[in-house]
């Protein structure tokens, strides 16, 4: 997902990265972890250990905030694929992962696309996190 914010050349002309760092880098912690929830929600279900590192600071999750000044990106996944298990292949082959534990009316439906189609899901709730941005940012132009 890609974010464009018209007319950021003339906040940056008046904020430096460094007082842009915390707006920035509280909204990509936001966006990181909504991503996080939603995934968790739609991941498949065995055994329970993909879900489990689906949450924020899970041993097992990636919730990574870009450490420039200002940042700019954020991932978010989970390693259950290490130790050379590679779940998705395992997910799309194996019937026994065809089915979702918590959402009703999608037990027993395929779990192609559980993560990657996740942030399309979250156009309005990214919006919202979006304006607390642009009101963080508004609240430091202010003060200059």
């Amino acid at each position: 997902m890609e974010l464009t914010v018209e007319g950021i050349d003339r906040v940056l002309k008046k904020l430096t990265a460094k007082q842009l760092l915390k707006p920035l880098g509280d909204y990509l912690l936001r966006i990181g972890i909504a991503t996080q929830s939603k995934a968790r929600e739609r991941a498949p279900v065995d055994t329970g250990r993909l879900v489990s590192s689906i949450a924020y600071l899970a041993p097992d999750s990636i919730l990574e905030v870009d450490n420039a000044e200002p940042p700019l990106w954020v991932r978010v996944g989970t390693n259950v694929n290490a130790n050379s298990f590679y779940y998705p292949r395992a997910l799309d082959e194996s019937e026994r992962y065809h089915y979702r534990g918590k959402l009703p009316g999608l037990v027993g439906t395929p779990t192609q696309g559980w993560f990657s189609e996740t942030p399309g899901l979250l156009e309005s709730e990214y919006a919202k996190i979006g304006d607390k941005l642009l009101s963080d940012i508004s609240d430091l132009w202010g003060k200059q």
